[in-house]
């Protein structure tokens, strides 16, 4: 019943199956790379068919090197150094209002 090797069980109204990253769906039908990171890492991968490819911003065998960053962030030493305003993996997040990205990368170390 559960295809990708998925595990039957029984839900709270109906019989499903718990999926291994990346599938899921009821029956583990459907591709979703994104559930092969953690939340914050949501882009290194993205859908290709029925395989998962590296997203645009990322290369290797693992999708964790940073090639390119977002938002006029700076790639050094495989580090994406964001511009005032912005923060994450790729300067993709915008940071709260009355912050800068110098205080937020120091609160993300923490």
């Amino acid at each position: 019943m559960c295809h990708h090797n998925g595990t039957i069980a029984v839900g709270k109204k109906e019989i499903e199956c718990i999926c291994p990253p990346p599938w899921d769906g009821r029956f583990c039908e459907r591709l979703a790379c994104w559930r092969k990171t953690i939340p914050t890492q949501q882009h290194r991968y993205r859908n290709n068919g029925d395989h998962c490819i590296c997203g645009n911003h990322y290369s290797g065998e693992n999708c964790d090197v940073v090639k390119s960053c977002l938002n006029e962030g700076k790639l050094e030493n495989g580090k994406c150094n964001c511009r005032d305003g912005w923060h994450g993996e790729l300067c993709d997040k915008r940071c709260p209002k009355g912050h800068v990205t110098e205080f937020e990368n120091e609160y993300l170390k923490q």
